[in-house]
């Protein structure tokens, strides 16, 4: 893997040394890279928006020129990557940074006084992961989407054809192959027995306008009302030519903050135990359903804390519908469960009320079964 660097420099013999002084650095922190020098800023635009072409770093000259006039012509470049690609940039100059540029995680000011200014400015970028994550993930759609059009389309075509998909149904399935695979173990499909908290929600909603199963939402007026929608996907799914969905009400459920459910003492002795006491006892209380936390046994569905949401339960006794119109104007989404998550809430409260209370099997009746 190696990241793509476009530096902007209209200076030919600072464009020169940044070049060595920056190939030097990428080898140095061992990080590869392939420096592409540019030596004006239309040079640049022209680059940047080449659909050919895609850069995972960004160092570019602030002002255009003679400083004093003012010029920070790489505002317009800031602007046309933050309004489409994602790239980070690390903006420099000996002058002043222009007061109207707004550094972020991914937009860092550098001065070009001292030596390494540009270098720690690319430091803190390349610290972040983020550089480094978009090429991987850009060239791992690559090549699974790649090996699946030459390996199994092009190979199935004609007996695919005979079907009669349209490129619609094959855009689906290389997306969601690409996507199965690029989250699998060594491009095999693994399962996963642990995740952590941040992998229980697609975050923040993909569609804020459309809502679905396993929706968290947030009361407008009360933000420690916090629900999660029981109702399926299809009876919130807004037909062509519609505005409403067909399901009137939204069947939603009620959270409580884990300090309302488990007992204090509890907590307590949990956070003083050992290491493997602890991680035993959040186990039990943040399965599916959770376990040992309050009766009967599947009441409660744990929900992990995680920015706007803090660590609640899900209570499958506190059930409430809601009008789809309440839904829009009195509450806001915060994320969504990712899959299979949505689909275990749905289950365990189905679950829940399904119980049918069998009886227990007398053990002196099946002796038996020891032989």
């Amino acid at each position: 893997m190696k990241l793509q660097v476009l530096l902007v420099e209209d200076d030919p013999g600072d464009l020169e040394q940044l070049r060595e002084a920056l190939t030097s650095f990428f080898e140095d922190t061992r990080v590869p890279a392939d420096v592409h020098p540019c030596k004006t800023f239309d040079e640049a635009y022209a680059l940047i928006k080449d659909p050919s072409r895609r850069f995972d770093l960004v160092v570019s000259d602030t002002y255009k020129g003679d400083v004093k006039k003012g010029d920070a012509a790489v505002m317009s470049m800031v602007a046309q990557y933050q309004c489409g690609r994602f790239c980070p940039l690390v903006v420099y100059s000996s002058s002043v940074m222009p007061a109207e540029l707004q550094e972020g995680p991914f937009l860092v000011w550098a001065d070009k006084t001292p030596a390494d200014g540009i270098k720690t400015a690319i430091k803190q970028l390349l610290d972040t992961g983020i550089p480094q994550l978009a090429r991987a993930l850009h060239e791992e759609l690559d090549k699974t989407a790649g090996s699946y059009l030459w390996e199994f389309l092009e190979k199935k075509w004609g007996q695919l054809q005979s079907h009669g998909f349209d490129s619609k149904v094959y855009e689906r399935l290389i997306r969601r192959r690409a996507a199965v695979q690029i989250v699998s173990e060594g491009g095999q499909q693994a399962a996963v027995s642990e995740a952590d908290g941040v992998e229980f929600y697609l975050y923040p909603p993909l569609d804020p306008k459309r809502h679905c199963l396993g929706e968290v939402i947030r009361n407008k007026e009360d933000i420690n009302d916090i629900r999660l929608i029981l109702t399926p996907h299809c009876h919130l799914a807004i037909q062509p030519g519609k505005d409403a969905p067909r399901a009137e009400h939204v069947t939603t459920v009620r959270t409580r903050s884990v300090g309302d459910v488990v007992d204090k003492d509890e907590l307590e002795k949990a956070a003083s135990a050992d290491t493997a006491k602890k991680h035993e006892r959040l186990r039990k209380w943040a399965r599916v359903p959770s376990r040992d936390v309050g009766t009967p046994e599947g009441r409660y569905w744990y929900l992990p804390g995680f920015l706007d949401i803090p660590h609640l339960y899900c209570d499958f006794q506190l059930v409430e519908s809601i009008t789809y119109a309440e839904l829009l104007e009195e509450w806001e989404p915060l994320a969504v469960l990712a899959p299979p998550f949505a689909e275990s809430l749905q289950a365990c409260f189905a679950g829940y009320y399904s119980s049918v209370g069998l009886p227990d099997i007398r053990p002196a009746s099946i002796e038996g079964l020891l032989g």
